[in-house]
């Protein structure tokens, strides 16, 4: 292939109309215009940029709009100027393998994402080697951690490499929440080899956007605590009220940091923090916390008002005191309190 084939093969040429513009009359080697002819292919995108709508919903999967597309363009820049010349060359080798366009053009914005990564996060400038080795190592082992186990189902069908690669945390999340605890590691573990640098990155934008508390619970799942920049990720996100609860559990939970002591003066977030144990540790873990509260009568006052906390985990945590909590006293608030919160959502 050569000049030629490489730019229309990078953005096509183009009929219709967006918005008021004819597409036809674009020049893709303006860099603006390639830009409208990039959001062309993502129609749904510019109509959510439009409407400044920050996240969507596509096949289930929640993304960012600007980000996906700010990704598309910054890979056909690359193509397009041939610079560097390695991203031309993955893209030509994967299409050997057979696979799409679109799918190859995701391969590459997870690479230049990774990098993105390390650039802002890091404070490290664009390192070329680091990036041509990302490049090399597509399409990499995708998909091969991810099976179901013998003689057990999943509702969730088998997905490809380049389907993994395309995936936004929360498509992921999803499937892995449909998966036995084996097969959704696996899972995780190979979207963060298929994401890079990147994927702690889009784990942590999941975490502080997403409105599901049980989905953002799995995503902490996914952070990798052998890998240093997860766990950083990590501390920072416990500074975050959103994500505190889950990240201090996680931090605890691997040995990185004390768990702290819980604070009943903000009761929205000791029942996530509950929530988190229970999830991780079970009942038991969930009484071993507020034994270290207090007396028993200060535990008992403090569950006759967590009643009133609006959590869709708020009825686990009483559950689980008042199955697993040794003293009866603090075993029967939990189950009163349990009854108040089921009256009230009569």
């Amino acid at each position: 292939m050569d000049e030629l084939d490489r730019r229309q093969w990078t953005v096509p040429p183009a009929q219709g109309w967006l918005q008021d513009i004819d597409l036809a009359l674009l020049d893709p080697a303006d860099a603006d215009e390639r830009g409208l002819l990039i959001q062309a292919e993502h129609p749904e995108l510019r109509q959510a940029i439009d409407q400044d709508v920050d996240e969507i919903e596509i096949g289930g999967a929640t993304i960012s709009p600007r980000l996906h597309l700010s990704m598309h363009e910054i890979v056909a820049n690359q193509l397009w100027d041939d610079e560097p010349p390695e991203t031309w060359q993955t893209a030509r080798r994967l299409l050997a393998l057979g696979y799409e366009r679109h799918d190859v053009l995701h391969m590459l914005g997870s690479a230049v994402a990774g990098e993105l990564w390390h650039v802002t996060h890091e404070g490290v400038p664009f390192d070329h080697e680091r990036f041509v080795g990302t490049l090399d190592a597509l399409p990499g082992s995708w998909g091969e951690g991810h099976s179901e186990s013998a003689g057990e189902e999943t509702t969730s069908p088998p997905v490809t490499e380049a389907e993994l690669v395309a995936m936004p945390p929360g498509a992921m999340l999803e499937r892995c929440a449909d998966l036995d605890a084996e097969s959704a590691a696996a899972e995780m573990q190979a979207w963060r080899a298929a994401h890079g640098g990147a994927a702690d990155a889009e784990l942590a934008w999941f975490c502080r956007s997403t409105p599901d508390p049980g989905l953002r619970m799995l995503a902490f799942a996914a952070f990798d605590p052998g890998d240093p920049a997860s766990v950083e990720v990590v501390r920072e996100l416990r500074e975050d009220p959103r994500t505190r609860p889950y990240a201090v559990v996680w931090l605890a939970e691997h040995g990185f940091e004390k768990l702290p002591a819980l604070d009943v003066a903000a009761p929205a977030m000791f029942v996530e923090v509950l929530a988190v144990l229970l999830a991780h540790g079970g009942p038991e873990e969930v009484a071993d916390a507020l034994d270290a509260l207090g007396p028993v009568e200060e535990q008992a006052a403090m569950l006759g008002r967590l009643w009133r906390v609006d959590n869709p985990y708020t009825a686990d945590v009483l559950d689980a005191v008042a199955a697993a909590h040794p003293s009866k006293v603090v075993a029967k608030a939990a189950r009163k309190g349990k009854f108040k919160l089921v009256s009230a959502r009569r």
